[in-house]
């Protein structure tokens, strides 16, 4: 299924408890999408989207998280960061990605007073 963003206003979920920790292998497939984190390190988020709908029947695909993942691998340049990546249940936008790895990692909102 070939995720663009009306597809992802239309499915996608909240983040919702804390993501898999999947132990990296080296062969991951390449992103379809890459956001930065706007951090001093130049950090970015490797994203990549798995719908198991079939898109020749579209009045059967169904809202939630069942046949859905996001998974991200942390980068800095091109070189991965860490050993794991981390897959979501469901369709997770690209801000709400963004913002979870802010909060994980303890990065200060710029536009948030001190």
């Amino acid at each position: 299924m070939q995720i663009n963003e009306q597809y992802l206003e239309r499915f996608a979920t909240r983040i919702y408890g804390k993501p898999a920790e999947i132990a990296l292998n080296g062969y991951e497939q390449g992103a379809t999408h890459v956001i930065t984190i706007d951090d001093p390190d130049g950090t970015n988020l490797a994203v990549t989207y798995r719908d198991d709908y079939p898109s020749d029947a579209p009045w059967d695909i169904k809202e939630g998280t069942d046949k859905r993942e996001t998974f991200v691998i942390v980068k800095r340049e091109n070189e991965t960061v860490g050993s794991v990546g981390y897959r979501f249940a469901g369709l997770i936008k690209l801000d709400d990605l963004r913002a979870w790895y802010r909060r994980k990692e303890g990065i200060e909102d710029g536009n948030s007073a001190s």
